[in-house]
């Protein structure tokens, strides 16, 4: 089961290639089958698990230097293969649970996407290999002081 796009809301994003309007459930759907969860003939498959390796291998070329998807798929490992989008948009693959995470900021903000996506895979029990990678995440301003942290409100940490 999947989506027609051929008349789907288009435009162009950040890195200057066409992107359609994907209802959050078939993004997340689609990740989980690039996670490989069933539903993908076997070449399709073969090819996602070949994808998944390379971006586990090498993870600043999904994202770069500093980059929330880059610190996840380099402090989770092979738990996690994930990519942000525009607009707050992130999604990714849990292969060992055959899973698709797919979300959207309202308000556009990466910062509150991150921090959302990393609460997610906590609550999955996935453990990072790095002890310094943390759900909040620092906010700097211009001088490189940190002035504040992005973080999950008190009701969803249930404080």
């Amino acid at each position: 089961m999947g989506i027609e796009l051929t008349h789907a809301p288009m435009g162009i994003d950040g890195c200057s290639i066409p992107t359609w309007a994907v209802p959050l459930k078939f993004l997340a759907r689609g990740f989980a089958r690039f996670a490989g969860a069933p539903g993908l003939p076997a070449e399709y498959q073969s090819a996602c698990q070949r994808l998944r390796s390379a971006m586990l291998a090498e993870p600043f070329y999904v994202a770069g230097t500093g980059r929330h998807c880059t610190r996840v798929m380099q402090a989770f490992g092979e738990q996690v293969v994930c990519k942000i989008g525009a607009e707050g948009v992130y999604a990714a693959s849990i292969p060992k649970l055959g899973l698709g995470v797919a979300l959207k900021a309202q308000d556009g903000s990466f910062r509150a996407a991150e921090v959302a996506l990393s609460y997610i895979l906590t609550q999955l029990e996935l453990a990072p290999t790095d002890a310094n990678f943390t759900v909040e995440q620092p906010l700097f301003n211009r001088n490189q002081i940190q002035v504040g942290e992005v973080r999950l409100a008190r009701a969803a940490h249930g404080q």
